[in-house]
């Protein structure tokens, strides 16, 4: 089994009021070369087949494992884990099968500062300011080859942040640092072959970015929003999911160290970024169709036009019920 876990420094607060409206299921139809033979829109998401969740099941059972030093509250981390359960690894081989809206119910929104100093940070939970947990890792070690999902990692993380008796959000990063390899490897190598253009991060060159408008890039986000949702959306205490996104950092929205004049050449316009955030975004919602969802928001093509569209898109758009609401990291001036 594998195991994974991921740290990071960053420090997180969000606010969110009140109550919304939200999608509160989803139906399944077969995709139209499924061996259901019925027709469905290729545009909309797909979903883990019902045979599939019931191979994931809830709870799963965990295997042993070697213990952890941060962690704090044995027992009540015990009972936790013992609820997540390890068979975190699942693979996907069935037939297709695609998500359909389902009418909105009221959701709670997460309220006060959520850390992303690490789940697994002992740190952290001394603060009486804290009122939750981001919980990120990267799409490469979520699913380190197609249709072959681990989530360990995850489950590690949330049991510990429930045995301190807080909730938690969900991060999935994308773009050039979270991306697994075998999206844009060539099919000899055993890849997708999807386009992507080379930029750098942090001031390292060498990174891909996947191009967010690929029907497999979206069709693949698709699958990975309908895996995670299979296996955590159940969880009262995960509050809050991110759209992993195809920019530097794939959850927040800036394409910082990337050359726009590359992007374009490889077929950007607003109009398409545009488009395949909202379609991403929509992913995800039907996928955690009982869950808030946040859409990390920085300035596209130098100009605040952008991101602007894409949120008024989402929240206007009356099937998302007021669900999808924009996230900022970083505000100045």
């Amino acid at each position: 089994m594998i195991r994974r876990l991921a740290f990071s420094s960053l420090v997180l607060a969000a606010t969110f009021g009140g109550f919304f409206l939200a999608p509160a299921a989803v139906q399944l139809l077969a995709s139209p070369g499924s061996e259901d033979g019925a027709e469905a829109p290729d545009f909309e998401p797909r979903a883990v087949t019902a045979e599939e969740h019931q191979f994931l099941g809830w709870p799963p059972a965990w295997g042993p494992m070697a213990p952890v030093t941060a962690l704090l509250s044995p027992q009540p981390f015990a009972q936790a884990l013992e609820r997540f359960g390890a068979q975190d690894v699942m693979e996907v081989r069935r037939p297709r099968r695609w998500l359909r809206r389902a009418p909105p119910q009221a959701v709670d929104k997460p309220i006060g500062t959520f850390s992303a100093s690490g789940a697994l940070n002992s740190d952290i939970y001394a603060n009486p300011n804290l009122r939750g947990v981001l919980i990120r890792t990267s799409w490469a070690s979520v699913e380190p080859r197609p249709d072959v999902f681990d989530f360990s990692a995850i489950a590690l993380q949330a049991a510990n942040v429930e045995s301190h008796g807080l909730p938690w959000s969900l991060a999935v990063a994308g773009g050039g640092v979270g991306s697994p390899a075998w999206l844009t490897d060539p099919p000899v190598f055993g890849g997708l072959g999807v386009p992507y253009i080379s930029y750098s991060f942090r001031g390292q060159p060498g990174y891909r970015l996947p191009l967010f408008w690929n029907p497999i890039v979206q069709d693949r986000l698709r699958m990975l929003a309908a895996a995670l949702a299979a296996q955590f959306s159940q969880d009262p205490n995960l509050k809050l999911v991110y759209v992993t996104q195809m920019t530097a950092n794939g959850i927040e929205g800036h394409l910082q160290g990337v050359d726009m004049a590359d992007l374009i050449e490889a077929g950007y316009s607003d109009a398409l970024w545009i488009q395949a955030c909202e379609t991403a975004a929509r992913s995800f919602a039907y996928a955690f169709a009982s869950k808030a969802i946040a859409f990390e928001v920085h300035e596209v093509n130098g100009s605040a036009a952008v991101p602007a569209r894409i949120i008024n898109d989402l929240w206007n758009d009356p099937s998302l019920g007021h669900r999808v609401g924009a996230a900022m990291w970083w505000i100045s001036g």
